[in-house]
């Protein structure tokens, strides 16, 4: 299961007050220490805001919560940064596999950007290391590994046998005794790997000789789960060193749903069918209509409500609104995954000339 369906019921609720803090983690011995310094230091930071909107009962009362959700932390996991999502009804502690920007957000709904780009980022998947000595079996989020194992994997080729390899007893074709093992060897993984990974949404990458590659790729049930495949013999490679070897393939299929976004806003732009800016992006998300959206990873918009939700005051005048809209690009990427659209983020100036952020509609 993907992070973002993990997370996903604290996606686009509302709550009074929904309170979001980013800390990126520092490495080194002291991690811990100057990890839990800085988010007191935050917690604190947080309850000055609150106490702006709310009584001081309630601003203790979160402050309290907030407290005790960071001393269920667990710190000894490899991740670059923490996020908390804390309100009065819940508390949700999500390690986040990259350096993300420090922020501490007091809102109705939490500040789910970096939950986003974090799946986008880091892609699940099943990484299958084959030779004809060995199987191996690994889930893969980003960078992450983890050795899982499935009942029923053979555990080498010579486990499987088939008699009807033999043309004869006066004789046995060696090389078609082998070719039959193997491919019933491939089959039977491929059988094992079907059976658990059938009620998720699991991608496969599969390692290999040009021979069991080729297998999977023409004949595997799974074959329509295959996002990358390495030639060569890794069953003997650590954690690290796979992880180094599967970096260059996930940024390719980062940098390929770039492309096919930017190429479908093309289509769009052609069409007539797009939106640009976040004024008019709002309205698009809010009225349900945005398809994929296209957004710069960094850009953050203070906004307030005009004279409908579907209107945005920007800059100097959002603090006049009655309703503030804390970060308005955030509160976009709810609306489009509300309505079962997708989101694709950008470097800062890929999307200059449509302002930053635009947006595929369906009509």
């Amino acid at each position: 299961m993907s992070q973002l369906k993990e997370n996903i019921s604290i996606i686009g609720q509302t709550h009074f007050p929904a309170i979001s803090i980013i800390l990126p983690l520092a490495e080194g011995n002291a991690r811990v220490k100057v990890a839990k310094d800085r988010l007191n230091t935050l917690i604190e930071q947080a309850a000055v805001v609150m106490l702006k909107k709310y009584s001081k009962q309630k601003t203790d009362e979160m402050i309290d919560r907030m407290r005790r959700t960071v001393n269920k932390i667990d710190f000894s996991s490899s991740a670059g940064s923490l996020a908390l999502f804390v309100s009065p009804e819940s508390d949700r502690v999500v390690h986040l596999p990259y350096f993300a920007d420090e922020k501490v957000v007091v809102d109705s709904s939490f500040q789910v950007r970096d939950l986003i780009y974090s799946a986008k980022l880091n892609k699940n998947y099943l990484l299958v290391i084959i030779s004809r000595n060995n199987v191996k079996t690994l889930f893969g989020y980003g960078s992450i590994l983890l050795p899982i194992e499935f009942d029923g994997m053979p555990d080498n080729v010579n486990e499987i046998r088939n008699e009807r390899s033999f043309p004869g007893w006066d004789y046995l074709d060696t090389n078609a005794y082998e070719e039959k093992n193997l491919k019933n060897y491939l089959r039977f993984i491929d059988e094992v790997i079907e059976e658990n990974i059938k009620s998720s949404n699991l991608n496969l990458i599969m390692t290999g000789d040009i021979k069991i590659l080729a297998y999977f790729r023409n004949h595997s049930r799974n074959r329509d789960r295959l996002i990358g495949e390495i030639e060569g013999n890794y069953e003997k490679h650590s954690l690290a060193r796979l992880s180094a070897l599967i970096e260059p393939l996930l940024n390719k299929l980062i940098l390929q749903d770039q492309e096919d976004a930017l190429k479908l806003l093309e289509q769009s732009v052609s069409s007539g069918n797009f939106s640009a800016g976040i004024s008019q992006v709002w309205r698009a998300a809010a009225e349900g209509r945005g398809r994929l959206l296209l957004v710069e990873k960094d850009y953050f918009q203070k906004a307030g409500f005009g004279k409908d939700s579907y209107t945005l005051i920007l800059d100097e005048l959002a603090d006049s609104s009655h309703n503030v809209v804390v970060d308005a690009v955030d509160d976009i990427i709810e609306l489009v995954l509300k309505h079962n659209g997708d989101v694709v983020f950008f470097e800062k100036d890929t999307l200059a000339k449509f302002q930053r952020i635009a947006i595929v509609n369906r009509y």
